[in-house]
């Protein structure tokens, strides 16, 4: 690809066309498929764990669905390089199809619990798949423009996904809403099938790295357990926790099968920087993630749906913002939205905190905005740019590791932003002033999370590397 085909910003409507509207369309329903299927989870869910009795285990259900698609989305690359790509979606939907099932039956908890499980496998590969087939079957032109339109089914998931299986819950059943997932995956294998076998993966990779994805797992269920643990327990699993995944790491990085590029999160090439800064944006998001609904109730005395309209306010800037970057022609001026997004995150979080500390609904609902287009402005082009400046045997394993990357830090913040509530006083606070307290601390501590994430995004725009495609 010459330099001016390169740089040349796609049209929305080619995503549409002839060649490309069933890719599109393929790879919206994949993404679509991993977040319809936890928000219509997260709706249905209490009137499950009523009828199951099951309410002790009711974080269990979102918490094994999120660590065990972490752990398919680190094994997307050495799945897909051992099996092909064809294979491998049939039999991740396969698996998630009999997740669903077992969801929708489940007698017991424990066996919904078990549907979850295979859901989250299925689903975190079929998601990280999707995101790695974006850079195999578009041109260069076009994939801002991708990252734009997946924006817009998450925000999409964001709005229907609760909407529908409420309404689906109230008037046939939390079974027939955990149902809803069900043909999504139909119609995302009937694409898939055919569209697939076009992506050329590499191959040779040899043997199943059992004990890195164990350590993996046992990682990621730590780090969902810190939330509901006690806070020096919660402490002792998040540092085990960060213990288990650096073995991993040290394993991959003498196997010969890897499972991660050859220099994640090292800080000296670009690929490595920037996965920190795509896993400390998602950490310092988790306190929004767990607090921000709560504080808008409690310190402002909104009603559950009024919060929950506030807010959505993420989403929709996230959406709207990165369909607008995505019309930026040119990998200079979406390179340096990298550092600007990560910035704003910084910027919002600083402002959320200052709006609880004052009591003023206004300046916390305008600094969702700079949050969410934090990850609008970041996440896209972050992830071109990285992919553009790994090596070419690589870019399959940094494409399916990025949005791992990105669960994984979603994941951890929830957890040690729980853990900095527990330490803040969040369980003994009675009033709405004691709450404007704890909320206070809790955000500011999510700003200076957020810190190092803008100074890596700024070393590594800065830094110009002369490894980054298409200059």
């Amino acid at each position: 690809m010459d330099k001016s085909t390169a740089t040349k910003s796609g049209q929305w409507a080619e995503l549409f066309n002839a060649e490309y509207a069933a890719v599109t369309t393929m790879l919206s329903l994949g993404v679509a498929l991993f977040a319809f299927t936890g928000f219509v989870v997260s709706t249905a869910l209490p009137s499950a764990v009523k009828e199951l009795q099951g309410a002790a285990l009711m974080s269990w259900a979102q918490s094994l669905y999120l660590a065990s698609a972490i752990v398919s989305g680190v094994a997307t690359a050495m799945t897909a390089r051992r099996f092909g790509v064809k294979k491998s979606l049939l039999i991740a939907t396969l698996v998630f199809l009999l997740g669903t099932v077992l969801c929708v039956f489940a007698p017991t908890m424990p066996l919904l619990l078990a549907g979850r499980t295979l859901q989250g496998l299925a689903a975190g590969f079929i998601e990280a798949q999707c995101y790695a087939l974006i850079f195999a079957l578009f041109p260069q032109r076009l994939v801002a423009k991708v990252f734009g339109a997946e924006a817009v089914v998450w925000v999409t998931a964001a709005f229907a996904g609760p909407a529908l299986a409420g309404f689906v819950t109230e008037y046939a059943g939390w079974r027939m809403a955990l149902a809803i997932s069900l043909p999504l995956a139909l119609a995302f294998i009937t694409l898939a099938l055919p569209i697939a076998g076009r992506a050329v993966t590499p191959t040779g990779d040899k043997g199943f790295p059992g004990m890195r994805l164990g350590l993996v797992a046992i990682a990621m269920i730590l780090v969902t357990s810190a939330s509901i643990a006690t806070p020096v327990l919660a402490g002792v699993t998040l540092v085990a926790s960060g213990g288990l995944i650096f073995a991993a790491a040290r394993i991959d990085h003498q196997a010969a099968n890897r499972l991660l590029p050859q220099h994640a999160f090292t800080l000296a090439v670009p690929h490595g920087l920037g996965f920190w800064v795509t896993a400390i944006m998602p950490i310092a998001e988790g306190s929004t993630i767990v607090f921000l609904i709560y504080g808008l109730q409690d310190v402002f005395a909104l009603k559950p749906a009024m919060a929950g309209l506030y807010g959505s306010l993420i989403a929709i800037s996230w959406s709207f913002t990165q369909i607008a970057v995505s019309n930026y022609a040119g990998s200079a001026a979406r390179r340096q939205m990298v550092w600007i997004g990560a910035t704003s995150l910084c910027i919002g979080l600083a402002l959320t905190a200052l709006g609880f500390a004052l009591g003023l609904l206004w300046l916390v609902a305008l600094s969702l905005l700079p949050v969410g287009a934090a990850f609008g402005m970041n996440w896209g082009n972050l992830s071109e740019l990285l992919i553009d400046s790994a090596a070419p045997d690589e870019r399959d394993r940094v494409a399916a590791l990025l949005p791992t990357t990105q669960t994984a830090g979603f994941g951890i913040g929830a957890a040690l932003m729980g853990l900095v509530g527990n330490l803040a006083g969040f369980t003994n606070a009675t009033t709405p002033q004691a709450m404007q307290q704890v909320m206070t601390i809790i955000f500011s501590t999510a700003t200076l999370i957020a810190l190092p994430a803008a100074l890596a995004a700024w070393h590594l725009v800065s830094k110009r590397p002369k490894n980054i495609a298409n200059e």
